[in-house]
């Protein structure tokens, strides 16, 4: 693996919450005043060639990569996407995954300005994959 998989990096494992929800400000405080980042990682195993369908959603802002490629960037963070939107963590959003055959590196960049920071995901059919750690 290159070094865009993160395989160079230390990591902190993070459990989600009974709602599905990884909760980032249990293991970091977002820097007061300025922007803070956090990355996730999850190596998923597929059996074949494959496009798989992720829902999520995140705060405040998210870059997703797959295999060091970025499929998607966005920003769900207080009334960002309607004066009423106030910023919280639903299923949202969706993208398709091209994974290959093998291992693949979903790796997701978590931006936090103010008010708390998480990610959510989901795969809906995860026939042929296996999510490691």
């Amino acid at each position: 693996m290159s070094s865009t998989t993160g395989d160079d990096l230390d990591w902190d494992t993070l459990a989600v919450e009974t709602n599905g929800v990884a909760n980032i400000s249990k293991i970091r405080e977002s820097l007061s005043g300025n922007d803070s980042t956090v990355f996730i990682r999850l190596p998923i195993e597929s059996d074949r060639d494959q496009m798989k369908k992720l829902r999520f959603g995140y705060s405040d802002r998210v870059r997703i990569y797959l295999n060091g490629k970025r499929v998607y960037e966005g920003d769900a963070g207080w009334s960002v996407r309607d004066y009423r939107f106030l910023g919280t963590v639903g299923f949202f959003d969706s993208v398709g995954l091209d994974l290959k055959e093998g291992e693949n590196v979903l790796m997701v960049a978590v931006s936090e300005t103010f008010g708390g920071w998480a990610f959510a995901g989901a795969m809906e059919d995860q026939s042929g994959v296996t999510l490691t750690e």
